[in-house]
């Protein structure tokens, strides 16, 4: 329950304030707070590295997967070799996703 300068209680999820505590608990309890802790609580995400993309639907990841911009980055990164992993002679292939 974080409390701002002027002495108000604020609700970061739902923009919420008041100047009672009581009121602030009985906000705590409503639908709304209660859907809103819901869905932050189980908000999935998908991260791409290689592009530092990120979405919550794995559709658009996805996608994301099949675009221009994806491949020339994995296919960029493949071509850079990594002195730690590889060894002489060695070829370096592309990640496979």
């Amino acid at each position: 329950m974080p409390i701002d300068y002027n002495h108000n209680f604020k609700c970061t999820q739902c923009d919420y304030s008041c100047s009672n505590e009581s009121n602030f608990n009985k906000h705590t309890e409503t639908k709304k707070h209660q859907r809103r802790l819901h869905n932050v609580a189980h908000t999935i995400s998908y991260n791409c590295s290689t592009c530092d993309y990120s979405c919550s639907k794995l559709f658009n990841y996805n996608k994301h997967l099949e675009t221009n911009r994806h491949k020339s980055r994995l296919l960029l990164e493949s071509k850079i070799p990594n002195c730690s992993e590889e060894s002489p002679g060695e070829e370096i292939t592309p990640l496979k996703i």
